[in-house]
């Protein structure tokens, strides 16, 4: 796992109480390095709009990422749905916090 991933993640999980967090996408350039990422992250929080600000406001991060918010409810009723993208990341993406 990239370094820079990791990092995100760390900082992730201190900014917001981050209940399943999902790497579901990453480029890497011609050269083989990261070059970009996307995370999936369900989280306790009331306003996801407002949190996904705080997000990148405050992690800083040399590789540019993405992030997908879903709060426990919404997880819990689209991750079992097939066809929906929640239950894509939840088959296919790599969990971060085990």
């Amino acid at each position: 796992m990239e370094e820079q991933i990791l990092k995100v993640a760390r900082e992730l999980q201190a900014i917001t109480d981050v209940k399943k967090l999902y790497l579901f996408n990453q480029k890497n350039s011609v050269g083989g390095s990261l070059s970009s990422f996307k995370l999936c992250a369900v989280v306790q929080a009331l306003d996801k709009q407002a949190l996904e600000l705080q997000i990148y406001r405050q992690i800083d991060s040399a590789v540019p990422f993405d992030i997908v918010l879903y709060t426990l409810d919404e997880w819990s009723t689209l991750s079992s749905e097939e066809g929906t993208f929640a239950h894509k990341v939840l088959q296919t993406g790599c969990d971060l916090i085990e």
